[in-house]
């Protein structure tokens, strides 16, 4: 977005730009929260049942995984989409900007090409994408750490197991 020339224009510009800034903020901050709860549920771990954890929890980690992959997926093309949209982006503005002065320099053109509406829109798309793989990654690594707190909330019942019943260490539990 180019700002105007007239400072009425460019205050009320400047005004439309830190509304959207605000409302940015506010949808992260509400995203963030409902990823913090996804997190709490995922690694929540019930005692009294612990069967039941170790049983659902290979089918949380798969669909934690499948969910990471599609977003990893949604990631990487939004990554290329960037590369791509600048590209036709910095063609089309140097050209026309080279016919208007030809001695534009290439910071002006990189200027121009980094406030062209479609370059701003593929950039709001990745990094849309980037954040939501993040999420992802955290829900699956937070599944991965509830794993390893099963593993050891098991072995320790084993031995307090063997300790309560007088088993050997060695010896498998009853």
């Amino acid at each position: 977005m180019r700002l105007s020339a007239d400072p009425r224009d460019r205050d009320r510009q400047i005004l439309e730009a830190q509304e959207r800034i605000q409302h940015l903020d506010l949808l992260l901050r509400e995203r963030a929260a409902a990823v913090r709860a996804e997190v709490a549920e995922a690694v929540k771990i019930v005692p009294e049942a612990i069967g039941e954890e170790y049983a659902r929890l290979p089918s949380e980690l798969a669909l934690a995984n499948a969910r990471y992959a599609a977003v990893y997926e949604r990631y990487v093309k939004a990554d290329a989409d960037v590369k791509y949209t600048k590209a036709v982006v910095r063609i089309s503005t140097r050209n026309r900007m080279k016919s208007a002065d030809p001695k534009c320099t290439e910071a002006a053109i990189e200027a121009e090409v980094e406030t062209d509406d479609r370059y701003r829109g593929a950039v709001a798309v990745y990094l849309d994408a980037d954040i939501a793989r993040v999420e992802a990654l955290g829900v699956l690594e937070s599944l991965r750490s509830k794993r390893d707190m099963l593993i050891s909330i098991g072995a320790h019942i084993r031995s307090e197991l063997r300790s309560l019943y007088g088993l050997p260490t060695n010896t498998p539990t009853p």
